[in-house]
C-alpha cells in the first residue's frame, strides 16, 4: 500500500509540475532573459541529498553574486525581488518532473549536513 501511495503521489506531483511549467513558462522566459542580460547566468545548480540520501542537482534561478564576501552583500537587487516572491525556486519544478523532489516533503539540505542525519532522516 505504501509503494502504491508513493507512485500515485509521484504521478500527481509530475502532472501538477507540468501544469505549472506550462502556466509559468512565459514568466520563466522573461526571468531567464533578465538574469542572462544582467549577470550572464540564469541557473544556480547545487548538489543536494534526495530520497535515501541519493544526490541530485537542484535548480534555482541565480540570485547571488559569486565573488562578494557575506551572503547579504551577495544578493543582487533582482535576486532579492525573485526571493521575495519565491520565483527563484520555480526551476525546481523540473526536479519534481525528474522525480528528484516532491511538492510535499522535506526540503533537501546541503550535502555537507548528510553525516549529521539520523537513519530515519536519511531514508
Amino acid at each position: 500500500m505504501h509503494s502504491f501511495y508513493l507512485s500515485v503521489k509521484s504521478v500527481i506531483d509530475k502532472f501538477v509540475a507540468v501544469g505549472f511549467i506550462l502556466l509559468l513558462s512565459p514568466l520563466m522566459v522573461v526571468i531567464s532573459i533578465v538574469l542572462f542580460v544582467l549577470y550572464g547566468k540564469v541557473l544556480f545548480v547545487q548538489k543536494r541529498p534526495g530520497f535515501q540520501a541519493q544526490p541530485f542537482h537542484m535548480y534555482k534561478f541565480i540570485t547571488m553574486r559569486e565573488n562578494d564576501s557575506s551572503d547579504i552583500d551577495r544578493i543582487t537587487p533582482f535576486g532579492h525581488f525573485l526571493r521575495k516572491l519565491s520565483l527563484d525556486e520555480v526551476p525546481q519544478l523540473f526536479n519534481i518532473i525528474k522525480g528528484e523532489m516532491s511538492f510535499i516533503g522535506p526540503r533537501p539540505f546541503l550535502m555537507e549536513y548528510l553525516p549529521l542525519y539520523s537513519d530515519s532522516q536519511s531514508n
